[in-house]
């Protein structure tokens, strides 16, 4: 079986490796394609335009040629999935975090963390689709996006932790990481209720995938 990912940021197929170790899905099941090219697109304009949709779900048709699932691990072009949400194995990974937090939040507000400001509008729009009755609260990290993108991640994931471990001080039912290069803040938080989208998406696809080739899988 293979799972494709498409990715805007290099640094992400180790995210998604390392998270696929975790969940238990054998080496070699991931392949990676990088495009970096379309988030600086959207970033310089402020959001997804119908160009960068484009060319995102041209890609995504293209690894699904020869895959049997197809990740989308960039939040801020998500909606590019939505155009081929007719065919169940091209996913966008936020979608399988935002359904988990969802389950998980036990009553209490759904904090979702952001660091790229291009990835507030799209996911505030996902996560009240998924739960549209659900106290949710989309907040955007100061600071956090320029300090990916300097490559300095010890101040990220510091920064993320940080105020993932507030929003829990706080109340919070559970707090979810909205973009995939997030993800490394969660070994700096000891509670369960921290969400990563490669640990939800990949679970979910692993475990539908079992399903369907059994023993195979």
């Amino acid at each position: 079986m293979k799972i494709a990912c498409l990715h805007t940021a290099q640094s992400n197929v180790d995210v998604f490796e390392h998270a696929a170790r975790e969940v238990g899905i054998p080496a070699g099941t991931l392949s990676h394609q990088v495009m970096p090219h379309l988030l600086a697109q959207a970033e310089a304009v402020g959001g997804m335009t119908p160009e960068i949709e484009k060319e995102t779900i041209a890609a995504l048709a293209e690894l699904r040629t020869d895959a049997d699932v197809v990740l989308l691990t960039c939040s801020t072009l998500g909606s590019a999935a939505n155009y081929l949400a007719q065919d169940p194995g091209i996913v966008r990974v936020d979608l399988a975090l935002a359904q988990e937090a969802a389950a998980a939040r036990a009553g209490g507000p759904v904090v979702v963390l952001c660091a790229a400001p291009t990835t507030i509008k799209p996911t505030a729009a996902l996560f009240r689709a998924v739960a549209p009755n659900a106290p949710l609260a989309v907040e955007l990290i100061p600071g956090a996006w320029d300090a990916f993108k300097a490559g300095q991640l010890e101040a990220y994931f510091a920064m993320i932790a940080e105020r993932a471990q507030q929003a829990l001080d706080e109340g919070a039912g559970c707090v979810a990481l909205a973009q995939a290069s997030m993800a490394g803040a969660k070994s700096r938080i000891t509670h369960p209720k921290v969400l990563t989208s490669p640990h939800s998406a990949l679970h979910r696809e692993w475990t539908r995938l079992q399903s369907i080739f059994g023993a195979q899988a």
